[in-house]
C-alpha cells in the first residue's frame, strides 16, 4: 500500500505556518483469512515560516493610535526553513463479522531542529497506540475507536464510533463493487472537544468527511463552545483487481 498526505495550517497575522508533505508505504502479510500483519513508513518534508510584517507593536503608537508606517524598531526578519521527518508502524487486523485492529506507531524519527531553527530542544518523538473494533448489525456497521497519544509528558485520548450505512450492489464474485455508504459518528477528545462528523462515500473510492470540534474544555467561557470545521477527501483504490474464483 502506498499513500500521500499534504497538510498545511496556517495562523495569526504572522501567517505562522507550515507546510507537510508525507509519502507513506506499508506492506502487508496475510496469514490466514482472517488475520493481518502490516509494517508502514513514513517520510516527510516540513517547511516552516513567519511573516512579521503583519504584526503591530507598542512602538508604532503615536499618541492617538498605533501607525503601522511609523518603525517597529524589532529585529524580527521573516524566515521560512525546512526539514525532514520520519515514522515507523505495525498493524494487526483481524476480520469476520466482528474485526479488531490494533495498531502502534513512532514518529519524528528525524526531527532534529525546533519550529524554525536548529535546537538542543527539538521535536520529541511521539508514541501513538490504535485500537479498532468493527461491529457488523443487520442494516449498519458500527466502527468504534480509541486513540492514545503520547509525546513526553503530554497525552491526548480520542475515543468514540461512527455507523456506517452501506447501500447499492456489490459482486461477490467479480471486482465489480459499485455500493456507497453515508457516515454518521461522534468523537470526544478527553478534556478538550466533542467531535460530531458526517460523511459520504461514493462507489467504493471517493469519501468526503466533515467534522466540528466543539470546545468543551475550561477554555469554553472564551470560544464560546467554537472549534474547527474539517473537511477530508480520501480516494481508495487498487492497481492490481483480482477476480474471485466461482464454487
Amino acid at each position: 500500500g502506498t499513500g500521500l498526505v499534504i497538510h498545511r495550517n496556517e495562523a495569526g497575522k504572522s501567517q505562522l505556518s507550515q507546510l507537510r508533505a508525507e509519502a507513506k508505504a506499508a506492506y502487508h502479510l496475510t496469514g490466514n483469512q482472517k488475520n493481518i500483519w502490516s509494517t508502514g513508513l513514513s517520510l516527510a518534508f516540513v517547511q516552516r515560516s513567519i511573516n512579521f510584517d503583519g504584526l503591530l507593536w507598542d512602538s508604532q503608537y503615536n499618541g492617538v493610535g498605533v501607525d503601522p508606517n511609523l518603525a517597529s524598531g524589532e529585529q524580527f526578519f521573516n524566515d521560512s526553513r525546512s526539514t525532514v521527518d520520519a515514522g515507523l508502524g505495525f498493524l494487526w487486523r483481524h476480520r469476520g463479522r466482528q474485526s479488531y485492529n490494533i495498531g502502534y506507531s513512532w514518529r519524528h524519527f528525524l526531527q532534529d531542529q525546533g519550529f524554525l531553527e536548529n535546537t538542543a530542544d527539538p521535536l520529541l518523538p511521539t508514541q501513538s497506540v490504535y485500537v479498532k473494533w468493527l461491529d457488523k448489525m443487520n442494516f449498519v456497521d458500527v466502527n468504534y475507536d480509541v486513540l492514545l497519544i503520547r509525546q513526553a509528558g503530554a497525552m491526548q485520548i480520542l475515543a468514540g464510533a461512527l455507523l456506517k450505512y452501506r447501500f447499492g450492489l456489490d459482486s461477490r464474485y467479480t471486482t465489480s463493487k459499485t455500493s456507497s455508504m453515508l457516515l454518521i459518528g461522534c468523537h470526544l477528545r478527553y478534556g478538550d472537544a466533542l467531535i460530531p462528523s458526517v460523511g459520504y462515500e461514493f462507489q467504493r473510492s471517493f469519501q468526503l468527511m466533515m467534522s466540528y470540534d466543539i470546545n468543551v474544555s475550561g477554555l469554553n467561557e472564551v470560544s464560546q463552545r467554537r472549534g474547527g470545521l474539517e473537511f477530508c477527501l480520501i480516494y481508495t483504490g487498487t492497481t492490481t483487481p483480482s477476480r474471485r474464483k466461482l464454487r
